[in-house]
């Protein structure tokens, strides 16, 4: 069977639409343009696929956002309750171990405050400009690199 729907245009409206409709969005977007060709012809039924792919995806992607929206909500719920347990749990472990607990604190003092330090000297030597009214106007005094 000859289809008047461009492939493309059938990839995206399917993945566009949610699972439930895709097959019966498939076959009316089929029967459609099948008879447009029958009509107008085959190539003003292909120009008519590509405008409704075109004019159904923003549609079809905010009600698949609408439908999955409550799913996100229930697991980010998931997560923030088991979240106090696995605190718990990590607290007891480093607490059974206090060398290792030393050990982590200590480099992330040391990585925080490298860091720190770091970026403060860039700011203030590259980002900050000059104390100066006329920075253009500076001359270096001392050996020249010849």
């Amino acid at each position: 069977m000859r289809t008047h729907v461009p492939r493309l245009a059938r990839w995206l409206v399917a993945m566009a639409a949610p699972p439930a409709q895709r097959s019966w969005l498939l076959a009316d977007l089929e029967e459609e343009a099948a008879a447009r060709a029958r009509t107008a012809g085959a190539q003003a039924a292909r120009r008519w696929s590509w405008r409704q792919a075109f004019t159904s995806i923003a549609p079809l992607i905010a009600q698949r956002i609408e439908a999955t929206g409550p799913l996100l909500g229930r697991r980010h719920m998931r997560l923030w309750r088991g979240l106090s347990t696995d605190i718990k749990l990590s607290v007891r472990r480093l607490l059974h171990t206090p060398g290792f607990t030393i050990v982590c604190l200590l480099t992330l003092a040391l990585g925080i405050g490298g860091n720190t330090a770091v970026f403060t000297l860039i700011d203030r030597v590259m980002l900050e400009p000059l104390p100066v009214p006329r920075p253009s106007e500076l001359y270096r005094l001392g050996d020249t690199a010849a």
